[in-house]
């Protein structure tokens, strides 16, 4: 049954053009449902033939390895047909009202379908993944009328990081996402910071951190982080950028996305990929020629001011 419920969702993400899955990206998505079966519990519907039709998985996580928090995953997949939609239908509005409030379901973007349902259930779209290709994005983002605003026109500072900096950039995360939780809700949460304290302390080879200072304090960090082997596209890179409030809205969104990518074309990186919900980087993202590649949908936080509309309407974006 796994072995269907991995094969249905992965010709579901495979629907998008910003997904080019394959062998890996399909043992990947089945060692994570398997790991979800084991500790969760799953429904399915079989259709006359015997093939699966649909799925409901749900699984609470006390610790989520990459959240450092307390989740509930959720998987809800069907078929495409009548038959498998109203069946997940009726199984998510028996199910979800009396799942907790830190329910999460990544839906594949191409999936409308159940993003309606759940949205009909009580969740709303907290971020969107974006991938694009690294030498697309770049000769997109350089054609530009304007050339990226450079951090020294701002009297900013740009330097490396070193391991000795850790306790600033922690300083720093803390101070934007407490600010703004509903951006990265786990951001801020110290069991989070505490993990990326260590890491910043211990130095990754794999990642470039530039610091933006003014003035000796700590204001901005642009991060890229290399996947030199990616099972679902196989090799990206991820942009993080995290802005005090005194420097953000000025423009240094396409700086930062220049450095990166420029890294990663010289290094053979084939997609640039990384979840949003701001604006401004969704709007960048359409102008790079990123596309949707899957929604995360929450009951908190979420946001339902239609900043995801003009990317799920694939204006530029796929949805």
């Amino acid at each position: 049954m796994l072995e269907q419920l991995a094969d249905l969702r992965h010709r579901w993400m495979q629907a998008g053009s910003a997904y080019p899955g394959g062998l890996a990206a399909l043992d990947e998505i089945r060692r994570h449902l398997d790991s979800l079966a084991t500790r969760g519990e799953l429904r399915t519907f079989r259709r006359s033939s015997g093939a699966l039709g649909a799925a409901l998985l749900w699984c609470p996580d006390p610790l989520d390895p990459f959240y450092r928090a307390t989740i509930t995953h959720l998987v809800a997949q069907h078929d495409g047909s009548s038959e498998g939609l109203a069946w997940l239908a009726a199984a998510i509005t028996k199910v979800v009202p009396g799942l907790p409030d830190d329910l999460e379901c990544v839906v594949p973007s191409a999936d409308r379908a159940t993003r309606t349902l759940l949205g009909e259930a009580g969740l709303g779209i907290s971020t969107l993944m974006l991938a694009g290709r690294v030498r697309q994005a770049r000769r997109a983002l350089q054609a530009r009328p304007r050339p990226p605003l450079r951090p020294e026109a701002l009297g900013l500072e740009v330097r490396e990081m070193c391991p000795g900096d850790a306790g600033e950039v922690v300083d720093l995360l803390r101070r934007v996402f407490t600010e703004e939780p509903d951006y990265a809700w786990f951001m801020a949460a110290e069991p989070w910071l505490e993990r990326r304290r260590t890491e910043l302390a211990a130095g990754e080879q794999d990642r470039l951190s530039l610091l933006l200072r003014r003035d000796g304090r700590l204001l901005g960090l642009v991060e890229a982080g290399l996947k030199p082997v990616d099972a679902h596209h196989g090799s990206s890179v991820g942009v993080g950028l995290v802005l005090d409030r005194e420097i953000r809205g000025c423009g240094l969104a396409p700086y930062a996305y220049d450095r990166v990518l420029a890294l990663a074309e010289e290094g053979g990186v084939e997609w640039i990929k990384g979840a949003t919900a701001r604006p401004a980087v969704l709007h960048l993202a359409t102008q790079m020629g990123r596309r949707s590649v899957s929604v995360f949908m929450r009951r908190r936080p979420c946001f339902r001011d239609g900043r995801f509309d003009r990317a799920l309407d694939g204006h530029g974006l796929e949805g």
